[in-house]
């Protein structure tokens, strides 16, 4: 009779909320990129209201995360769209009546990153409140 040693029993990994993590730092590096392209490739001599409109149409037609389950059955593309919010410190820079709409973009995405899906809504209305008023 010989001595067999005991397999090592590896633990199922958890993928949802992972998952969830990675998609939200992929959110957040996403968006300083593309707040970064926008700004730099922002004429100076440009129509931050018009910049504003259309930062207000994607985050229109974006639905914003309510829970920890939604967000993993939202799309990647949805992630991706709340990126716009970084546009906000240009459009204030450029146009000084925009910043309050700026600093109610620059809630939504610390909320998000930390779970807190009540604050998330609240920046998300309250973004939408100040876009309806362009």
């Amino acid at each position: 009779m010989s001595y067999q040693a005991p397999q090592p029993v590896h633990p199922t990994p958890r993928r949802g909320v992972p998952l969830i993590i990675g998609l939200v730092i992929g959110l957040v590096v996403g968006a300083g990129v593309v707040g970064v392209v926008w700004t730099l490739n922002t004429p100076s001599d440009s129509n931050a209201k018009a910049d504003a409109e259309a930062v207000c149409g994607v985050i229109a037609r974006t639905p914003a995360p309510s829970s920890a389950e939604a967000m993993k059955d939202m799309a990647p593309e949805d992630y991706r769209r709340w990126g716009v919010a970084e546009v906000g410190p240009s459009l204030a820079k450029a146009e000084a009546e925009l910043k309050p709409l700026a600093e109610a973009m620059q809630d939504i995405l610390p909320a998000v990153q930390r779970f807190d899906f009540e604050q998330a809504k609240t920046a998300v209305d309250r973004v939408k409140q100040l876009c309806g008023e362009l």
